[in-house]
């Protein structure tokens, strides 16, 4: 093949992003060696005449005879995943490219002399929310999409046919855009089905098509920040996550983190709030940042490993005294850093950072066994590492240490006190540690087990909805709700709703 016809679309950062418009595209043709140098997702320089075309040529409308279409004939691509690959015989792994002017390093350098960098850097993320610190667009490379208004093949890639020539083209979606990025998406439990396309994305780091004889796989190197409402706008803390928001257990747990925001009543941190929302308003200098949340347990467990607090912890390395001036760095001088950082400083793991993680890896391991409880997967380790090394790369060191292990160490410990504790405060390990499965597991699997034997004994695995009541009364099952119950079971995939009050056994 030695012709190609691609559409590239202007990479447009915040501050040149205009109100109401759409990115602008247009078509480029590639001849000779040319063709296949870029795939979707890809960030290109394109050097080339612009020409133009008659919309007749390949059009069947008679209308569009005075219709002319500008394209670009390309001398030349710049490929910066090209880049990547000439330069990593040098050992260097250069993702997308920035440049750097010598105000844009000297102001790096600053920032990296910082004392307290994190808790700056934590503050200067997105400096109007207050209490809960979230990462807004200073990536060098992101993609926001919202659950309601996305389909599967937005966030993954679609395969069309051109009108003019007739062969099949790639368009590629929010993951393949956002490659070696960030991909922000909201209202993450609207997204019904489309949650299925995030599965190869989220654990390959890459997405496979095999549609209309066209079989081919594209990167998808992408970090997902989501965020999802419970079901009924209220989280009840006697379901688990997987519950409250009716996600699967199989998405759950292929997050690194995940970490439950409560509004709960507290005057102190009411009255912090409301004087940073007048401040903001008034245009004032804020002077106060965040509040640390405790956590509180009334179970007596003397060996339980999520317990053990460190002796000055995380949050309050963190916080900021009231009365004290954090002076956040601007926007877009936070983005050249992150994005020298994740362009220029590849850390290692040290001897003591990772003795660190593999003793609360084993501990976890041993603690989930003696208490029966989901079990914990390499797949933690490496989202231990991972965190580890993103922790170094934050301060631009090339080794990560034991404090950078032990920093992650408490996050991950956070994160799992959120999603094990129940609605008594007790720690559940009968959860999942991403929260996922069922709050009432015992009963569950009592249930579906008599499910399977009946199903066995008959030969039939449909049952009516007042079939399955009367078994749960059979076997003295006494739940809350059981509509709820039974439609958690469809959720985890017991269960199969084949019609109105039918259901079907998925475990036999």
């Amino acid at each position: 093949m030695d012709w190609q016809s691609i559409k590239i679309q202007e990479l447009m950062s915040d501050d040149q992003r205009e109100a109401g418009r759409i990115p602008r595209t247009i078509e480029c043709e590639l001849v000779h060696d040319l063709v296949d140098s870029c795939v979707p997702g890809d960030t290109v320089t394109v050097t080339g005449i612009v020409k133009v075309s008659n919309a007749e040529e390949g059009s069947r409308n008679k209308n569009d005879k005075c219709m002319f279409l500008l394209y670009i004939e390309a001398n030349s691509i710049s490929n910066s995943k090209g880049q990547k690959t000439k330069s990593s015989e040098d050992g260097c792994k250069h993702g997308m490219l920035m440049e750097f002017s010598l105000k844009d390093l000297y102001a790096i350098q600053e920032i990296q002399a910082e004392e307290n960098l994190f808790k700056l850097i934590v503050n200067s993320l997105c400096p109007v929310i207050f209490g809960h610190e979230a990462a807004c667009s200073v990536a060098p490379r992101g993609v926001y999409v919202c659950g309601n208004t996305t389909t599967t093949s937005g966030l993954t890639v679609t395969l069309s046919k051109d009108s003019s020539s007739g062969d099949f083209a790639l368009e590629a979606g929010a993951l393949v855009l956002g490659d070696q990025g960030i991909c922000g998406i909201d209202e993450f439990d609207k997204m019904g089905n489309q949650h299925q396309a995030l599965l190869e994305a989220m654990e390959q780091q890459s997405i496979s098509l095999a549609k209309a004889g066209v079989v081919c796989s594209l990167p998808a190197r992408t970090s997902i920040i989501a965020a999802a409402n419970p079901v009924g706008g209220h989280y009840n803390k006697a379901k688990t996550v997987s519950e409250n928001l009716k996600m699967g257990s199989a998405l759950l747990s292929r997050f690194d983190l995940v970490f439950i925001l409560l509004d709960t009543p507290n005057e102190h941190h009411d009255h912090l709030l409301s004087e940073h929302v007048i401040a903001i308003r008034a245009g004032k200098q804020r002077t106060i940042s965040s509040v640390t949340v405790a956590r509180t347990n009334s179970q007596d467990s003397k060996t339980l490993v999520l317990e053990v607090v460190s002796e000055k912890p995380l949050s309050e390395r963190l916080k900021v005294v009231p009365g004290e001036t954090i002076d956040p760095i601007p926007h877009q001088l936070l983005r050249k850093y992150i994005g020298y950082a994740r362009q220029y400083v590849y850390p290692r793991l040290s001897k003591e950072a990772a003795q660190v993680l593999q003793d609360f890896y084993l501990e976890l391991r041993k603690q989930s066994q003696r208490l029966n409880s989901s079990p914990i997967t390499t797949r933690q380790l490496e989202s231990l590492i991972r965190l580890t090394e993103a922790r170094a790369r934050l301060e631009l060191r090339e080794e990560a240490t034991k404090e950078d292990a032990e920093d992650i160490v408490e996050i991950m410990k956070y994160s799992m006190l959120g999603t094990y504790s129940d609605e008594f405060g007790n720690l559940d390990f009968e959860r999942s540690q991403h929260g996922s499965g069922m709050s009432n597991r015992s009963t569950a699997k009592r249930f579906i087990s008599a499910l399977n034997n009946i199903a066995e004994r008959t030969y039939n695995n449909i049952f009516q909805f007042h079939q399955l009541r009367q078994i749960a009364k059979e076997l003295n099952i006494q739940v809350a709700d059981f509509e709820n119950f039974i439609g958690s079971l469809n959720d985890q995939g017991y269960l199969l709703k084949k019609g109105p009050k039918v259901y079907q056994l998925q475990t036999m």
